[in-house]
């Protein structure tokens, strides 16, 4: 049985400045099963980085 796409892929998410935790912007990773980084970006706060890597994840595993 195939995988969906997504369940190959997480994400990480860490404060920009490692030296201020808390404190934002916040950047996020898609990472693939090998480690590989997919794609990044970067959100005002934890919650919409969040929201922008379960996104990145969602529209990979639909096209």
């Amino acid at each position: 049985m195939d995988l969906p796409v997504d369940t190959a892929l997480s994400y990480s998410i860490q404060p920009e400045d490692a030296g201020s935790p808390g404190v934002g912007p916040w950047v996020w990773t898609v990472i693939d099963e090998d480690g590989r980084k997919i794609v990044t970006g970067l959100a005002p706060n934890q919650d919409l980085a969040q929201t922008q890597a379960r996104n990145a994840i969602t529209d990979r595993s639909q096209s």
